[in-house]
Order: structure tokens, then sequence, then C-alpha cells
């Protein structure tokens, strides 16, 4: 990977999905690219889907005591870099079953 690659890892249950990305990227294109990857949006509908950032493994130390975490799902039109999602975080897929 060079420098000016990115990615975000998207999980879900036994999956997880390797979004290559850039800082202005919206969240809605990483649910099209994970429709993308499961056969379209035949697979699944992005209106039933829910993105949250995975706060559980943050290894940054003191620099983040205190910062507040963000709860629930994030607005498809919300970019990366409105959220500080870096390279190799992660992001937690929900999808609400029909």
């Amino acid at each position: 990977i060079t420098s000016n690659t990115s990615h975000v890892r998207v999980k879900r249950r036994n999956q997880t999905f390797f979004i290559p990305t850039s800082p202005s990227d919206s969240f809605a294109y990483i649910k099209e690219e994970i429709c993308r990857a499961l056969g379209g949006d035949d697979a699944f509908d992005p209106k039933l889907m829910r993105l949250y950032i995975d706060n559980t493994d943050n290894d940054a130390g003191d620099a983040d005591e205190g910062k507040e975490t963000k709860k629930g799902p994030i607005p498809d039109a919300a970019l990366l870099s409105d959220h500080d999602v870096k390279n190799d975080d992660i992001i937690i897929l929900e999808v609400d079953e029909v």
C-alpha cells in the first residue's frame, strides 16, 4: 500500500470488507461499495444499512482521553473526515432484516 492509498475495514458478523477510501468520501459511498461487493443493490438495500464508528480499540493513548465517543448511526451525507476516520479504521455495519 502506498502512502496515497487508504482504506477502512467494514465489519459485519463474520465478514470484513476492505474499502479503498479518501477523507472526502461519504458514508453513502461506503454503503455503495459494500453493495457492489455483495453483488449489487439486490443483495442489500443501502437504506437498510447503518454504519457506526468502532471505538473499542482506541490505541491513541492519552491524546483521546475525555474525547466524546460518537454514538448512533452515521448519516449518509457525512464525510470520513467529519468523523476523523483514518486509514485502517474499523466501521461497524448493521443491516435491518426485511
